[in-house]
């Protein structure tokens, strides 16, 4: 089966972006994709998971998707594999560069070689699902909020995948198209593990937010819409540092209430929680994002959030 080019992605500042397969890609290659699910169905999940982001990112560009060989490949793992992309891409015409070796093992392609407009971050993710060096866990649906929270707070990290290929064309999650979806929920995941400080800093400011999930306030404050929006962003999926998401989330309160006495009463109130007496980082939280919020305070929650991280 030929594989029709989109034009819309030949520019030579192809990137990744939330909108990374128009409509027109998924509708030209819907007949190549029924057939790959039922060449794909005796495949493992996290196997299916690496050979459609492999294949969905090749049609993109199919007469030069190829980046080049790595100098160095992207990690040291030892990557046996018995899916070679030759069966990967015997239903395809994908032009093939003469210096790579077809029978190259799947891993071992994600491993070393480039992939035009696929991050780095999402192809370590990818190599990863295999050995499970980061807990990553594939789930058929995207899930709410509060749930990405609750994987989140076990150490977790998501990666959806919806076999249903009659869907793609005109299905978009959180604006963004099936394969976009995917490469972002594989970032995430490898900026979520590549730190362990950073990840424990983060898991100490979801565990602070858990403490707060049935405040009175909160739960009118996310009767406005908007900050609902901002809220389940920031405890779903916004990578960050911890002084970052603290600072984040008293913004929006304020964005919200338009009202700086009524904003500092609720983060008062939220910070007695958070802090538990410890009257250091009571202090620091109170000060955050005011002029009086120093290195000092930040060091302090920063050290908070890493220790309620690791417990």
């Amino acid at each position: 089966m030929s594989t029709p080019t989109n034009s819309s992605f030949k520019s030579t500042k192809d990137r990744y972006r939330p909108i990374f397969c128009s409509p027109d890609y998924y509708l030209q290659n819907l007949l190549l994709f029924e057939k790959c699910k039922i060449q794909f169905q005796n495949l493992a999940q996290t196997e299916k998971v690496q050979a459609w982001v492999t294949l969905m990112s090749l049609l993109r560009r199919p007469e030069d998707w190829f980046g080049g060989l790595r100098k160095t490949p992207l990690t040291s793992s030892k990557l046996q594999h018995t899916y070679s992309l030759k069966n990967l891409l015997q239903k395809t015409h994908l032009i093939w560069p003469k210096n790579l070796n077809p029978e190259i093992n799947l891993l071992t392609f994600l491993n070393e070689v480039k992939i035009k407009a696929l991050p780095d971050s999402c192809l370590i993710s990818l190599i990863k699902l295999t050995h499970q060096d980061d807990p990553l866990q594939i789930i058929f649906e995207v899930p709410k909020p509060l749930e990405l929270l609750n994987y989140q707070l076990q150490g977790k990290r998501i990666i959806s995948f919806n076999e249903d290929v009659s869907t793609w064309p005109t299905t978009l999650y959180h604006g963004r198209d099936f394969l976009s979806f995917m490469i972002h929920d594989l970032i995430h995941a490898n900026h979520f593990f590549s730190s362990p400080e950073n990840r424990h800093g983060q898991l100490g400011f979801y565990r602070s937010i858990k403490q707060i999930l049935n405040d009175p306030e909160l739960k009118i404050l996310l009767q406005n819409e908007d900050f609902r929006n901002g809220f389940e962003y920031i405890i779903s999926d916004m990578n960050s540092h911890p002084v970052h998401l603290f600072k984040t989330l008293h913004a929006k309160i304020l964005q919200t209430t338009n009202d700086l006495a009524q904003t500092q009463i609720i983060w008062k109130g939220w910070t007695e929680v958070w802090s538990n007496q410890n009257l250091s980082l009571n202090s620091a939280l109170q000060k955050v994002n005011t002029q009086l919020f120093s290195d000092i305070e930040a060091l302090e929650l920063e050290t908070h959030s890493i220790a309620l991280g690791y417990n």
